[in-house]
C-alpha cells in the first residue's frame, strides 16, 4: 500500500506543475478551441521599450475586448487598440505567423504554448543570435499570459435559458 500511495502522490505533483512539453501551434489552437471559451478574462504581462509595458487585465467576449485595466486606468480609450491585440485569438494569430527562424533576419519569434489548456503562454520577438549584422534597438517585445479565467463557454447560454 505504501507503493500505491507514493504513486498517487507523484501523479498529483506532476499534474499540478505546468507541463513543459513541446506543443505545436496546431495542438495548442485545437486545445484552446476545445475549451469553448466565449467569455473570459486574461492577465497579460507586456514587456517592451514602451510606456505600454506592464500588467494588462482584459475581458473578452466573442473574441472582442469589452473591458481592460492598465496602470490604474479602466477602459481608457487611448489603450483600446493595444488591449484589442491581447486576446488569446490574437496571440494565436501572431504565433501562427511566426514561422521558422531565419538566420538572415535580425529577429526571431519565440512562442511557448499552454500544453494543458491550449493557447499561447508567451510570445516574444527577440534578437536572433545567428544574425551577424547590426540590429535595430528597442524593437523586441514579449507577451506573457499570467492567468486565464473562463467565464462562459459555448453552450452555457442555451443551458441558462431553460
Amino acid at each position: 500500500s505504501l507503493t500505491a500511495c507514493e504513486s498517487s502522490t507523484q501523479e498529483k505533483k506532476e499534474s499540478a506543475a505546468p507541463v513543459q512539453e513541446s506543443v505545436t501551434y496546431e495542438k495548442a489552437a485545437a486545445l484552446w478551441a476545445q475549451t469553448g471559451a466565449t467569455h473570459y478574462t486574461m492577465r497579460v504581462e507586456y514587456g517592451a521599450f514602451s510606456p505600454l509595458s506592464g500588467i494588462w487585465e482584459i475581458e473578452v467576449k466573442d473574441s472582442a475586448v469589452i473591458h481592460w485595466t492598465f496602470k490604474n486606468t479602466k477602459d481608457d480609450k487611448r489603450h483600446a487598440e493595444s488591449a484589442s491585440g491581447m486576446t488569446m485569438e490574437k496571440l494565436l494569430e501572431r504565433a501562427k505567423k511566426a514561422g521558422p527562424i531565419q538566420p538572415d533576419k535580425p529577429f526571431k519569434t519565440e512562442v511557448v504554448y499552454d500544453s494543458r489548456n491550449g493557447g499561447v503562454s508567451s510570445i516574444a520577438k527577440v534578437r536572433n543570435p545567428d544574425y551577424k549584422k547590426a540590429v535595430p534597438t528597442d524593437q523586441t517585445f514579449r507577451y506573457a499570459v499570467r492567468e486565464v479565467k473562463i467565464i462562459e463557454k459555448k453552450g452555457d447560454a442555451a443551458w441558462k435559458k431553460q
